[in-house]
């Protein structure tokens, strides 16, 4: 299974500084990214029926703004091994197929948390521009995929 992950793309570069030694390994404020609530991470699974446009975009309705969003696509199969737990659990999103497809990775240790931000980190890191984001968000609603009573953006 791959999972997705919501990120800050410029968290995630190997060196966030030209300064910065080549093997310096990852910036500390990408665990912003990671936040956990009870040792647990949100993240949403992708399939070729839901990629991860799709996910993005159900994660983007969810925002007060129109703005570009990243996110990271990253395997499962390393998890297990760390002693991370994947729980399906129901998401909250105004994308019901999207809700379905939401997971929670638990007991997290610090640890933990420290191997996953290194498996997030190799994991696919992909870019929707604001542009797109308001394009593909129109789609999306035009196709009623998304319950529009649910949506919290308000538009510039």
């Amino acid at each position: 299974m791959r999972f997705l992950r919501i990120i800050r793309r410029r968290r995630w570069q190997k060196r966030p500084k030209p300064d910065w030694p080549k093997d310096s390994g990852l910036h500390s404020d990408a665990f912003g990214d990671i936040q956990t609530s009870k040792c647990r991470l949100s993240v949403y699974a992708v399939t070729d029926m839901i990629g991860g446009q799709r996910v993005a975009m159900a994660m983007a309705a969810t925002r007060e703004w129109i703005s570009s969003i990243d996110y990271t696509i990253f395997e499962d199969s390393k998890l297990e091994p760390l002693g991370i737990s994947v729980q399906h659990t129901p998401g909250d999103t105004p994308d019901n197929a999207v809700n379905g497809m939401h997971y929670d990775l638990g007991n997290l240790t610090v640890r933990r948390l420290a191997q996953l931000a290194e498996i997030v980190a190799v994991g696919e890191i992909r870019r929707i521009t604001e542009s797109n984001v308001k394009t593909l968000l129109i789609d999306e609603i035009s196709a009623g995929l998304v319950d529009v009573t649910r949506i919290k953006l308000k538009i510039k």
